[in-house]
């Protein structure tokens, strides 16, 4: 296995935006990898095809190419099989500090000469960060994780759950009556292995420079936006979130000047 066949299979569970480096494998939970793998096998099952009116056929290609991405990360994260050799790591590989999100420690309790119950076993802690946060611009989910308020779990999830509610290129794309599935399928089988489908569609002529552009802000506008995530999850408040934008925003202007 390559790195380059790693890199896509990240990009089609959690989204062609995603950065993929060792730091983000390392800390990519078995929990958080089948959650994204079961909610895109929900979405693109070709059982689903004849109630939502799509291609089988095309729905079946969907469906292969999220299973493969499941069976190609899957020694890496469940068996934490040895990684091949990645180019560069765009994604720094935090030193983790363990601690509870969210859990006050509890106070230990006095020695005990009588043999103690049976317990059940507790929880693996969750993962954050321990260091500066790195002088670069840094999306709202990176930042808060550098900021050491959420952990690196509650960002993969936050990714998931973001990318699952993200409207597809292509359906936007047959809204506007740009293609059809036939051309859909012949771009998904155009794409190269590290290729957008937005470049393998204007490289295949299906779409123009200008159409692609149009699809992209319009995905941008309606994708969900992640911190929604946090608050809903009584992650962070409302207020400490439009605080930590601010922070966040300030950040990346100073990391711009540098």
């Amino acid at each position: 296995m390559t790195f380059f066949e790693i890199t896509s299979a990240c990009q089609v569970l959690f989204g062609q935006e995603t950065t993929v480096s060792p730091g983000f494998i390392a800390y990519l939970q078995p929990s958080g990898l089948k959650t994204a793998y079961r909610q895109l096998a929900l979405q693109t099952h070709p059982d689903r095809a004849a109630s939502t009116g799509q291609d089988h056929g095309l729905m079946a290609t969907r469906f292969r190419l999220v299973h493969s991405a499941y069976e190609t990360l899957k020694p890496y994260v469940m068996d934490r099989k040895p990684l091949p050799p990645f180019p560069r790591d765009s994604f720094p590989l935090p030193v983790p500090s363990a601690k509870r999100e969210s859990q006050p420690a509890a106070p230990r309790s006095p020695p005990s000469r009588q043999t103690a119950p049976a317990t059940a076993p507790a929880k693996s802690p969750e993962i954050f960060f321990h260091g500066k946060v790195p002088r670069t611009q840094l999306r709202i989910g990176q930042f808060l994780y550098y900021r050491r308020k959420i952990s690196w779990r509650t960002l993969v999830r936050a990714m998931v759950w973001q990318q699952s509610n993200r409207p597809r290129l292509g359906d936007l794309a047959q809204e506007h009556g740009w293609l059809d599935l036939q051309d859909e399928q012949l771009i998904r089988q155009a794409k190269g292995t590290q290729e957008l489908w937005g470049a393998a569609a204007v490289r295949c002529g299906i779409l123009t420079d200008q159409q692609l552009w149009q699809l992209l802000n319009k995905q941008s506008l309606l994708r969900m936006p992640i911190g929604r995530y946090f608050v809903d999850n009584q992650i962070l408040s409302e207020s400490e979130l439009v605080r930590l934008l601010v922070e966040q925003r300030r950040h990346n202007y100073m990391a711009q000047r540098t």
